[in-house]
């Protein structure tokens, strides 16, 4: 059996990726690029890759309005760049494959962030240790995140370094900043986050290596799953261009907006619009929208302002016939779902067109509004068309009830990897204490979920966003003749139902268990030895590659954003600029702490 999916060698786009924009292009896509809209980016900020549910909508290039009507024709959205930041640490329990820094600029950053917390006779102790490692961290974290939300994180040594392993490592609790070159100066801001957790290393997915180089790189370069922790808000906002709009305007658009959108605050419900002067009007994003930010942003930039009430009712009629074409559905859609409830008919009526783009676009839009009458569509397109699979499962997950849920637990029984993790995920976004994913955070530091379902067996590995193990269909088994050894740790099949695993800790201290063959078991009796997520993961694949596993082994099985062709070759131009960037990627995030 084979992985059906290749793990990146690191979770994060390459900085060469960054987009050169001019006055009325948008960046990649970041709202409807055709509607006239100056850059996203405020100018002179270095725009860092915008991520790929914003970009997922550069497909939507063409005006569908004349005149200064549209929110997106008088005002550039900002705020949809992930703010990419930095922060140093040390990884500790190690096991003697780490190393004490030498004297540098790093070295001193950390020692200042570790007397925050620790005794200066104790940073000595642990950055002398070989169970210690100087790391450095980078994250991304998105647009309209809140305080509290959680990201990934990017870990790597210095390049002096002579560790042979951050496999495992625990880092310590670190502050985290946006950081930049000036001239021969860097810049550091404020702190945006904070990082901790534990390392998983690209060797424990990726192990096909060129040479011993390339073997050890892999095991000094991981991974945080959720590891970074945002600390204060990511709001958008809204400026005005031109000389010929005032304070009257900023109100038009706030009023509209407010009018649209609303969202659960402290306070209750509230809009999302706040005028902050004649010139900006800072937004916040709705729930139902923060997993598709993109989509969120197009709607905005759609919407019209200041539109009596003939006008809007054209505009109505006019949009009912072009969601009936399929080159233009998708845009009408939008259009429809920024006018809200007078939209509904309309939109409804769609559901039954002859042609399925038109109709999925209808689906995707009532889902949205808060509408389910187009969930058998969206539940339809995510079982059979992997174009528009990741929209249906943002869909789904955007639109709370009972009906939603159902329909997201049916695919949880599909045969195909994509669409079981598709629809796991799509649930756990919607509601993470829905007791279909109900899971147990094991003592090795991640997630595991049982999925019962009349499915083959799968097991399902993530490197995104949190370390879990998902276990689909009928309880997998090992087979009785299964032999795993590496240092410290060895598993045999005792019988036809048994095994028996043996541990031996640093000191020699012997500890031994017996458990089911059924993977589940194995995994449990693992985490209570110490064993966490990379070594699950190494196991489990062994005995894929060995034949001693009854089930398929799935790795980041996530539908893709957008398959059409599109997308796929920006996708391409983007890795190929990873791959020419690879190089210098590790040595330029060190030198950012050298200072």
């Amino acid at each position: 059996m084979t992985n059906s999916n290749k793990l990146t060698p690191a979770p994060f786009a390459s900085e060469n990726g960054l987009l050169k924009i001019g006055r009325r292009v948008f960046l990649a896509g970041a709202i409807v690029a055709s509607l006239g809209c100056q850059n996203m980016i405020r100018r002179g900020q270095s725009p860092e890759e915008l991520p790929a549910e914003v970009a997922a909508f550069a497909k939507y290039d063409k005006k569908l309005t004349n005149g200064p009507r549209a929110i997106g024709e008088i005002c550039g959205l900002y705020g949809l760049d992930s703010l990419k930041v930095h922060g140093i640490s040390l990884a500790t329990e190690l096991k003697s494959t780490g190393s004490a820094p030498i004297e540098s600029g790093q070295r001193a950053h950390l020692e200042r962030e570790l007397k925050l917390r620790t005794s200066g006779e104790s940073i000595d102790k642990l950055m002398s240790s070989k169970d210690t490692e100087l790391v450095i961290i980078e994250g991304m974290i998105p647009p309209g995140a809140r305080e509290g939300d959680t990201f990934d994180l990017e870990v790597v040594t210095m390049a002096d370094s002579t560790a042979s392993s951050i496999e495992n490592g625990l880092v310590l609790t670190t502050r985290m900043r946006k950081m930049a070159h000036l001239g021969n100066r860097v810049t550091k801001g404020g702190i945006s986050a904070t990082a901790k957790g534990r390392v998983v290393v690209n060797a424990v997915f990726d192990s096909n290596y060129d040479d011993s180089a390339d073997k050890k790189a892999k095991h000094l370069h991981g991974y945080i799953l959720g590891g970074g922790k945002a600390t204060a808000d990511r709001p958008l906002s809204l400026r005005i261009r031109g000389d010929k709009f005032n304070q009257k305007t900023a109100l038009q658009i706030a009023r509209a907006l407010n009018t649209r959108f609303q969202r659960i605050s402290r306070l209750g419900r509230d809009g999302v619009a706040e005028p902050k002067n004649d010139r900006i009007i800072e937004i916040q994003v709705p729930r139902n929208y923060r997993n598709n930010i993109g989509r969120y942003a197009s709607t905005i930039n759609q919407m019209m302002f200041a539109e009596n009430a003939k006008q809007r009712q054209q505009r109505l009629s006019d949009l009912e016939t072009m969601i009936s074409e399929p080159a233009n559905s998708a845009l009408a859609s939008l259009q429809l779902e920024g006018l809200g409830k007078e939209a509904l008919p309309t939109l409804k009526r769609a559901l039954g067109h002859n042609d399925s783009e038109a109709r999925f676009h209808a689906a995707e839009a009532l889902a949205y509004m808060g509408e389910g009458d187009g969930i058998d569509e969206l539940k339809h397109a995510a079982e059979s068309n992997s174009s528009f699979r990741w929209h249906a499962f943002a869909a789904l997950a955007a639109l709370e009830g009972r009906e939603s849920a159902a329909a997201l637990t049916e695919l949880l029984g599909a045969e195909e990897p994509e669409i079981r993790y598709g629809a796991f995920r799509a649930i756990i976004q919607q509601n993470p204490e829905d007791p279909i994913v109900a899971g147990d955070w094991l003592a090795g530091g991640f997630h595991l979920h049982e999925i019962d379902t009349d499915a083959s067996p799968l097991i399902h590995f993530s490197t995104k966003k949190r370390p879990e193990i998902v276990v689909f269909g009928k309880p997998p088994t090992i087979n009785s003749d299964f032999l795993y050894v590496e240092s410290g740790l060895t598993i045999r099949g005792a019988d036809d139902e048994t095994l028996s695993l043996t541990a031996y800790s640093a000191e020699f201290e012997k500890e031994q268990r017996t458990c089911a063959n059924e993977v589940v078991d194995l995994i449990r009796a693992l985490a209570d030895l110490g064993y966490g997520y990379s070594h699950q993961a190494k196991v489990l694949l062994a005995a894929e590659q060995d034949q001693m596993l009854s089930a398929q082994i799935a790795i980041n099985a996530t539908p893709k954003l957008d398959n059409r062709r599109r997308m796929a070759d920006s996708q391409s131009a983007k890795e190929k600029g990873a791959a020419a960037e690879k190089p210098t990627r590790v040595s330029s995030l060190m030198n950012l702490f050298k200072r």
